[in-house]
C-alpha cells in the first residue's frame, strides 16, 4: 500500500485492471474517491521481512516445494493468485503486486520515507533482496534507510517462541524496536 495506495478500484485486481479492491470502504464512499482525496497517505513505513519483487520470487521457487511455508501451512503448492495463474502465464499480475515493480521517481509522487528490517541470517527474506529493493527506492529519489538484525534470521518481531525458528520475542525484538521506535521518532519530528 505504501506505493501503490492510490492505485485503487472498485472493481477486483486483475489482468485488465491492475488496481486494489478495498475490502472495507465508508458507507457511500467508492475506492476511487478515496484514490482522489489521498485517503490512504502513509507518512511513514517500516517494513520486515518483505517480498519486494514477487514476480522473481515467484520464479525461483516460492510457488513450490522450495518454499518451506507450504508444508509449514498444510498446503499444496499453487500460484499465488491460485492454481490457474501462475508468473509464467500472467507475469503482469506478480509486477503489479511487487513493490519493486512500482516505484514512483520521487518527481512523479514521492513516498513517505521508509525503515527496511532484515535480520542478517534470514533465508527467506535475504539481506540482499532487501538492499536490492532500497537500491531501486533510492536510484528513484524516494527516502529509504536499510537496518540489519545481526545475528537474527526470519520472524524476528513475531510474538512469543518459535524453536523451528530459533526466534524469541523477548530476545529478539527490543533492539528492532528501538531502531524502529527513533526511525519514526525522527520522521514525525521534523
Amino acid at each position: 500500500m505504501v506505493n501503490l495506495g492510490s492505485n485503487l478500484s472498485s472493481n477486483r485486481y486483475s489482468r485488465d485492471k491492475l488496481a486494489f479492491q478495498p475490502s472495507y470502504l465508508p458507507a457511500g464512499t467508492t475506492a476511487e474517491q478515496i484514490a482522489a482525496e489521498n485517503g490512504l497517505a502513509v507518512q511513514a513505513a517500516i517494513l520486515s521481512y518483505g517480498v519486494f519483487d514477487l514476480s522473481g520470487r515467484a520464479g525461483s521457487g516460492f510457488e513450490s516445494w522450495k518454499n518451506p511455508f507450504w508444508y509449514f501451512g498444510g498446503a499444496m503448492p499453487r500460484g499465488v493468485f491460485g492454481s490457474d495463474y501462475s508468473v509464467q502465464s500472467h507475469p503482469e499480475l506478480y509486477d503489479g503486486v511487487s513493490p519493486a515493480h512500482n516505484i514512483p521517481a520521487a518527481t512523479e509522487r514521492l513516498l513517505p520515507p521508509q525503515l527496511l528490517t532484515v535480520g542478517s541470517e534470514d533465508p527467506v527474506t535475504t539481506p540482499a533482496s532487501v538492499q536490492d529493493y532500497q537500491a531501486a527506492l533510492i536510484a528513484a529519489g524516494q527516502s529509504a534507510q536499510y537496518w540489519e538484525h545481526e545475528g537474527r534470521g526470519h520472524a524476528f518481531l513475531d510474538s512469543g517462541s518459535n524453536s523451528l525458528l530459533g526466534v524469541s520475542f523477548a530476545d529478539n525484538a527490543p533492539q528492532a524496536l528501538d531502531v524502529m521506535l527513533k526511525f519514526l521518532n525522527d520522521v514525525f519530528d521534523q
